[in-house]
């Protein structure tokens, strides 16, 4: 150890990862991202981040990046007691009680993340058959869940009809 503690603190500081290979690889692959293009607040059952409360929005934030820290293939196994965090529903529910917003492709695969005991994030994922594709120099990703609802009431995917 040296004697020239600010040299110490700055050499601490800087990071060792690499986007891909070396001693600390940056796992930055298999991260999922969250992408808010699709985000819909206009149908009757759809929330707007305004209309949660304050420990809501807080929780739905703290999840979007406890959730950031893994692939979308690790949260698919992922359970919290019974309840798995991440399903992958494949295709647009019924019933429900919302409604295909014409913006999104018809042959997306639909999904949702478990925030809390009714809260949910909706959303939908490109079928992996499009992974790894490109198109105008860019690639389809598996690993990117686009949102699309923030369901405050599981109105999404009903499990039992009301």
């Amino acid at each position: 150890m040296s004697t020239n503690k600010r040299k110490d603190a700055f050499i601490a500081r800087v990071t060792t990862e690499n986007i891909e290979g070396g001693i600390a690889d940056s796992r930055v692959h298999n991260l999922m991202r969250f992408n808010l293009n699709f985000f819909n607040r206009d149908q009757t059952h759809a929330c707007d981040f305004d209309q949660l409360d304050r420990d809501e929005l807080l929780k739905l934030i703290n999840k979007f990046v406890h959730f950031s820290d893994k692939s979308l293939v690790d949260w698919s196994i992922e359970k919290a007691g019974k309840h798995n965090l991440f399903v992958n529903y494949r295709k647009f529910p019924r019933p429900s009680e919302f409604q295909h917003p014409a913006c999104v492709p018809h042959d997306v695969e639909w999904c949702r993340f478990r925030i809390g005991s009714k809260l949910r994030l909706v959303g939908f994922v490109v079928p992996n058959s499009f992974h790894g594709l490109t198109k105008e120099g860019f690639c389809y990703d598996k690993n990117t869940f686009y949102v699309v609802f923030i369901d405050k009431e599981h109105k999404f995917y009903m499990t039992e009809r009301r």
